[in-house]
């Protein structure tokens, strides 16, 4: 579950904390800084945990000064149109219970490389099926951390047993490690069922890269090369691999090899003689710098314009 943190006249950090929960179920949940306003709570059952229920209760506090608050649930019965709700209850005691095991279990694997500021990353949710379970996976990320963007739902297919997920970081995005955990909900002879994977630690950095593109103009059949300068963040070794990426149609770069100390990298494009005419500023370079046996991806010159004039 994502619940909201609401902090009047602090700024403290919180701890989740409760009473008793049905034998064999843990709820984790790290302590959740002042921003954002939410934070996730991972609910696990043992294989062997009965099939029990209980109304616990939970209570929010700074571990610095004490100060605790309730945690609670407000359910809205009635709700009319734009005048809000009409009836509703309050529960500060959430129902937690264990039911039969579902047909599948899900797994995110943990990133090796960090997400850094203006990149991107994918991760691999894997389906763990009982025999006979073919129905299709509806994969979602329930919380992630503050700037870092997602699609809203991936599929994992009929019978099928992995799917991807492409994360990005914008340029504010919090640096810290992040707990990050997926749900997959599916149909299933009971009903629809939903599970969670464990968590895993996301880290977000600082990029190794910046670069800027100046603006290019060219006619029709003229090729025209880009020049890119580089700013390095932070060192790494080896050569990283610069690919631009929102080309127009037809025209054409090959990639380019750039090291840490490149400060200006020329990229030539390749322009036919029927390219569309017009100015085009969704060009930016993907830049995969090498870390170990795989590499870190970002992205750098975005908005780079370039003009095509008829011939």
């Amino acid at each position: 579950i994502v619940p909201n943190v609401t902090r009047q006249n602090t700024g403290c950090d919180v701890i989740l904390q409760r009473d008793k929960l049905p034998p064999g179920v843990t709820a984790q949940a790290e302590a959740a800084p002042r921003n954002p306003a939410n934070f996730p709570i991972l609910f696990s059952a043992e294989a062997q945990a009965p099939l029990s229920s209980t109304l616990t209760h939970f209570t929010l506090k700074d571990p610095k000064s004490d100060l605790s608050g309730p945690f609670f649930e407000n359910i809205h019965h009635i709700e009319i149109n734009n005048a809000g709700a009409f009836c509703s209850t309050r529960n500060e005691r959430l129902t937690v219970a264990v039911i039969e095991e579902a047909p599948f279990h899900l797994q995110l694997q943990a990133p090796i490389v960090p997400l850094v500021r203006n990149g991107t990353m994918s991760l691999v949710v894997k389906a763990i099926r009982q025999e006979g379970f073919q129905a299709p996976i509806k994969i979602k990320i329930p919380w992630r951390p503050p700037g870092v963007g997602a699609p809203p739902e991936v599929s994992i297919p009929e019978g099928e047993s992995e799917a991807t997920i492409a994360l990005d970081a914008n340029s504010g995005a919090t640096l810290r490690k992040w707990p990050l955990t997926v749900t997959g909900e599916a149909s299933t002879k009971q009903g629809s069922v939903r599970v969670s994977s464990p968590f895993i630690t996301l880290a977000l950095a600082e990029p190794y890269i910046a670069g800027s593109i100046d603006l290019a103009s060219t006619v029709q059949g003229k090729n025209v090369t880009l020049i890119c300068d580089l700013e390095q963040l932070q060192p790494f070794q080896g050569k990283a691999q610069l690919t631009l990426l929102g080309l127009p149609h037809k025209v054409t770069a090959k990639p380019v090899q750039i090291q840490a100390s490149d400060k200006q990298v020329q990229i030539p494009l390749t322009i036919p003689i029927d390219a569309p005419v017009g100015k085009n500023k969704s060009i930016f370079a993907s830049v995969a710098i090498p870390h170990g046996k795989t590499h870190i991806p970002h992205q750098i010159a975005q908005g780079t314009t370039l003009i095509i004039t008829p011939k």
